[in-house]
């Protein structure tokens, strides 16, 4: 049995070693938060593919919580800046966007997609992020499977990167767990818990800290 285990291991090395790019898979071990962070429209820098997630949750949470703070903080500081066209792109995958709890000036310049799936949002994604007039896209995962997620190629990810870095645009996905190998930065969402915050308008869970920074560990987009 041990003989068999070393023939595997030896196997699954020498792979590894001649098809590097067939083990895409993304590091789940959280790297060490360099500082707390924000999000805001305003100071997002161009050309940039955030991917905010959120913390190691329990098993018996069955929805991850605070991406609903990540939009809520997008969309407050993006009325700011008076524009005649939309300000932001809202690629929902899930479909679960409660645009009732946002308020109306707020979305005023929002781009609501509804999407059924992943591969709609993708596909979504594709189309807006060729619009250099498009300065904000939220990609909204939070509600995916991680299996769903990792069904996507790596490809995929890298095309929608080298549509961001021609088109200026800043996106901001948020998924269940880091999972975009084409990340150029990751933020991890720590929302506050318990009943008391709970009762707390959003506004104020905003005031909070509930949002850090971690070094990147993604390689520069692929070039065709």
């Amino acid at each position: 049995m041990q003989q068999k285990r070393a023939i595997l291991d030896q196997l699954r090395s020498t792979l590894g070693e001649r098809f590097p790019m067939a083990r895409h898979q993304v590091d789940h071990t959280p790297a060490p938060p360099t500082k707390t962070a924000e999000l805001n429209a305003q100071q997002l820098p161009a050309s940039c593919l955030i991917e905010c997630s959120t913390a190691a949750q329990k098993a018996t949470s069955p929805v991850p919580s605070g991406h609903g703070l990540a939009i809520a903080a997008l969309l407050a500081t993006h009325t700011q800046v008076p524009a005649p066209l939309p300000h932001t792109v809202l690629v929902d995958a899930a479909d679960h966007f409660n645009p009732a709890s946002y308020p109306p000036a707020q979305l005023e310049r929002t781009l609501w997609l509804r999407c059924h799936s992943a591969t709609e949002a993708i596909n979504a994604c594709d189309i807006v992020l060729r619009d250099p007039n498009l300065p904000l896209v939220i990609a909204d995962f939070s509600l995916t499977q991680p299996a769903e997620l990792r069904k996507i190629p790596i490809t995929l990810w890298y095309r929608l990167r080298r549509l961001i870095d021609d088109s200026g645009c800043s996106v901001v996905a948020l998924t269940p767990q880091p999972l975009i190998p084409a990340a150029t930065q990751r933020l991890t969402i720590s929302p506050p818990h318990g009943i008391d915050h709970d009762l707390h308008h959003r506004s104020e869970l905003l005031t909070t800290p509930w949002l850090e920074s971690q070094a990147a560990t993604t390689q520069p987009a692929l070039r065709a």
